[in-house]
């Protein structure tokens, strides 16, 4: 009886680690994979983040954005694989407040293939810059993936993302966040 109580002890300690670690850089589906980009980004996960993105990532600016200043930098096409997470980095370490939302839920599974595209995914980000001030963007993404199999298993790696989500500016009230386009409030974090 008293060699119970110490097993069972170890047995639910041992599920309660095992279920803090259940977040995986690799996801099975590409809305899975969505999925956990979201959830890097809310948690501030940059392990997690990296895991997800191709080694030849590339993030698309939208083209109303291109040539943009923002402080002292010009945005540019797009952002490789190192500049995008070294800005989401320092995204993660100086936002008061950071949350995005992707809407899978109309998602399809790929039939087969080693890649695939998203179009026109519904997204939505807040970074509060400073507790009293921040941006916020609301528009479409599309997204490309990569099947990057990884023992037997389908493994859906993030391989480009494009953002159009400048071109969803509308009048605000003046109590809201200014509105921004996605890749306009990340390349604050530039540099």
């Amino acid at each position: 009886m008293n060699v119970l109580k110490p097993l069972t002890v170890l047995l639910i300690l041992t599920t309660l680690v095992a279920c803090n670690n259940a977040i995986t850089p690799q996801g099975n589906t590409p809305a899975y994979a969505l999925e956990l980009v979201e959830e890097s980004f809310n948690r501030r996960g940059l392990y997690l983040l990296d895991g997800l993105l191709s080694d030849d990532f590339v993030f698309y600016f939208d083209p109303n954005d291109v040539g943009t200043p923002v402080g002292d930098y010009e945005i540019p096409e797009s952002w490789d694989r190192e500049d995008f997470t070294t800005t989401c980095e320092n995204m993660f370490l100086e936002a008061d407040l950071l949350e995005i939302n992707f809407n899978t839920t109309d998602v399809s599974d790929p039939e087969e293939g080693t890649t695939y595209i998203l179009k026109d995914v519904p997204m939505t980000l807040l970074v509060m810059v400073t507790p009293a001030g921040g941006y916020y963007a609301e528009g479409l993404c599309d997204f490309g993936f990569a099947n990057d199999t990884f023992g037997g298993y389908d493994n859906w790696v993030v391989s480009e993302r494009l953002d159009f989500t400048a071109s969803s500016y509308f009048v605000n009230a003046s109590n809201k966040p200014v509105e921004r386009s996605l890749g306009y409030i990340i390349a604050i974090y530039y540099g």
